[in-house]
């Protein structure tokens, strides 16, 4: 038995990187101009596309609030109901019946921009509220 000489070890690495290399270059040539000779073609993938998909989320501004919603415009409005100093739920001020989400009530609203952080109905929840009312 031969012991393999140290030039053929060396090369040994070498070959391997080197074949490596040209199925490397094979793959990317097949990739980017689909042809090749050993193998069929495979289907061009589209780059990813680095673009948010939900850029566009999130609430139409021209959303009509649901008669639960509405209820809340008004009576934050009218000052029949305020946000409690402290939390983000609702509370009655006057007569009439309270808030039966209080809680989640508060996030609808703020999600879609319809009352500040203090619970004043904002500009585009005044908006909100004329559609609601025109229903």
């Amino acid at each position: 038995m031969t012991l393999p000489s140290s030039a053929d070890r060396k090369r040994s690495p070498i070959s391997a990187v080197s074949e490596g290399l040209r199925t490397f270059a094979a793959h990317t040539r097949i990739f980017q101009t689909g042809e090749s000779s050993s193998r069929p073609a495979e289907p061009a993938k589209t780059p990813p596309s680095w673009d948010d998909p939900l850029r566009h989320a999130g609430p139409d501004p021209l959303d009509t609030p649901t008669d639960e919603q509405g209820r809340a415009l008004a009576a934050l409005d009218s000052g029949r109901w305020t946000i409690e100093p402290g939390t983000s739920s609702l509370a009655a001020t006057g007569d009439g019946p309270g808030p039966s989400d209080a809680l989640g009530l508060v996030r609808e609203l703020r999600v879609r921009d319809w009352i500040d952080a203090e619970g004043e109905v904002t500009m585009v929840g005044a908006a909100a509220l004329r559609r609601w009312l025109d229903l």
